[in-house]
């Protein structure tokens, strides 16, 4: 079966943020979901995600995947906004589960998909639109190793690298165009979708995207403080 397409030419698509997880390591420092931390005063991750992809001129409309348990706060975020949707899990149904269900929303043929918790500074949607030429993408970036390296001559220790960043690895960093089509055939009805990405890159046309830019994962209380200091709150 093929998942290539035409050209989407200037469609718009729909997206989907995957804001379900449980946030387990962020606490006990916090008992705050992940999607409700505030990332600037009085501003929340899940908020900023939303209003980064309504900013670009090819999304029609958001859809947020999330828990019953964290439906209410998503509700008063989403109701401040035009063209944003819930998509609400009664059992928690891991990365593919939860794409699954909210494909259910979805009228076009491909959609972008990202994790609430990746924030790429230096992207917008439409770059990853353009690039997909009627397949499904991933975004790929070099990623930086949380250590110094060290620089040795013979027995000494010459220097340190500071947390360099790796250019002989490209790893996923959390923002996809997908085809319905092969979530709707590939992805698990309950699971992580990611450990299915060896059998789709086999049997699809799954294409690539290198960013270099930016990339913050907010997935512990460090990620946290580091993403309030990038984008402007103490």
């Amino acid at each position: 079966m093929s998942y290539i397409t035409g050209l989407l030419g200037s469609d718009l698509l729909d997206a989907v943020i995957l804001a379900g997880g449980r946030s387990l390591r962020t606490k006990p420092f916090t008992w705050i979901d992940k999607p409700f931390l505030e990332i600037k005063d009085n501003y929340t991750l899940l908020e900023y995600q939303i209003d980064w992809l309504l900013r670009s001129d090819r999304i029609d409309k958001v859809i947020v995947a999330i828990h019953e348990s964290q439906s209410t706060r998503a509700r008063e975020i989403a109701d401040l906004r035009d063209r944003v949707e819930l998509c609400i899990e009664k059992e928690r149904l891991g990365t593919g589960g939860g794409v699954k269900n909210a494909v259910r929303y979805i009228y076009s043929d491909f959609f972008y998909l990202m994790n609430v918790d990746d924030i790429l500074l230096d992207l917008t949607p439409d770059i990853l639109i353009e690039a997909h030429l009627g397949s499904s993408l991933i975004c790929l970036t070099y990623p930086t190793l949380p250590y110094g390296v060290a620089r040795l001559s013979g027995y000494r220790v010459v220097g340190f690298e500071e947390k360099p960043r790796l250019k002989n690895l490209l790893v996923n960093c959390g923002h996809y165009i997908w085809s319905r089509k092969i979530v709707e055939d590939l992805f698990p009805d309950l699971g992580d979708f990611e450990k299915k990405l060896n059998d789709i890159a086999k049997f699809t046309d799954l294409r690539y995207y290198i960013y270099s830019g930016r990339w913050l994962t907010v997935t512990t209380l460090k990620d946290w403080y580091r993403a309030r200091i990038f984008l402007g709150s103490s």
